[in-house]
C-alpha cells in the first residue's frame, strides 16, 4: 500500500512532506501538481446565476471529486472522476425554490441517483433562513447523498450573488460606489436583511454607518411577478 504522507509546511513552492520514512521536499508549480505529489482526491463547487427576462434568477451547481495521483489504467490518465453531481433550477428575487433538479452524469454506484429525488421535495422552499435544516430533514443520512447534500447546502451561497446583481442592477459596482457607501446605501433600500449579515455588514459597524449617512437612493426591490 502506497504511504500517504502529512504536510508540514509550504514555502516558496516547497511543499515540506513527513513520511514515516523522513521528510521528502517537492517543487510544485501548480495546485494540480500539489494533488498529484499527495495522492489526493479533490472536491470543486461552481455556482452560476444567471438573471431571467421574468426576473427570476437560473441556478447552476456543480460538484466534482477527482483523485490525483493513482494509477488509473482505465482512463489512461493519473486522474479519476468519482462523482460528478449537477443542480439546476430557478428562484424568485425573494429566493422562493421555483424549480430544482438534480443530474449525476458520474457516480460510483449504480443506486447513487435514486438520491436525486429529493430536490422535488425542496420546490417552493426558502433559500433564506431554515435552508439548511430542510435540506438535512429532505435528505439527511440514508434519505440522501452526501454529495447531493453538500451541494444544495452550498445553494445558501445565492443569497449573496443575487443582492449583488439586484445592486448592481441600480448602481455599478466599482471602487468609488464601495467606498463612499453608495453601492450598500442602495444594497440596504433592496434587502435590509443584510444588516448584521456577516462581520463587516454589523449595523452599528462603519460599512452600514457610511451607507445610512447617504441620502436614501429610494431603492426598493421589485417582487418577482406571480403566474396569474
Amino acid at each position: 500500500m502506497k504511504q500517504l504522507p502529512t504536510i508540514l509546511f509550504v514555502c516558496d513552492n516547497t511543499v515540506h512532506l513527513k513520511y514515516r520514512s523522513g521528510i521528502q521536499r517537492v517543487v510544485i508549480e501548480t495546485v494540480r501538481a500539489a494533488l498529484e505529489v499527495l495522492s489526493a482526491a479533490a472536491p470543486s463547487w461552481l455556482l452560476e446565476v444567471i438573471p431571467q427576462d421574468d426576473g427570476t434568477f437560473g441556478i447552476r451547481a456543480t460538484l466534482t471529486d477527482e483523485s490525483f495521483g493513482g494509477d488509473y489504467a482505465a482512463t489512461g490518465g493519473d486522474s479519476i472522476v468519482v462523482h460528478d453531481f449537477v443542480v439546476v433550477g430557478r428562484v424568485t428575487r425573494e429566493l422562493e425554490v421555483l424549480e430544482l433538479a438534480a443530474e449525476a452524469p458520474v457516480h460510483p454506484y449504480p443506486l447513487c441517483p435514486r438520491a436525486l429525488a429529493a430536490c422535488a421535495a425542496l420546490v417552493g422552499r426558502s433559500l433564506g433562513a431554515g435552508w439548511r435544516r430542510t435540506v438535512l430533514e429532505v435528505g439527511g443520512g440514508t434519505a440522501g447523498c452526501t454529495h447531493l447534500t453538500s451541494l444544495l447546502l452550498s445553494l445558501t451561497e445565492l443569497t449573496t450573488l443575487s443582492f449583488f446583481l439586484q445592486i448592481n442592477e441600480h448602481l455599478p459596482y466599482d471602487r468609488e460606489s464601495r467606498s463612499t457607501g453608495a453601492w450598500m446605501a442602495v444594497g440596504l433600500g433592496l434587502a435590509p436583511q443584510l444588516g448584521d449579515a456577516c462581520h463587516v455588514l454589523t449595523r452599528d459597524g462603519e460599512v452600514l454607518t457610511a451607507a445610512r449617512s447617504l441620502p436614501d437612493p429610494t431603492v426598493r426591490a421589485p417582487r418577482t411577478p406571480r403566474p396569474r
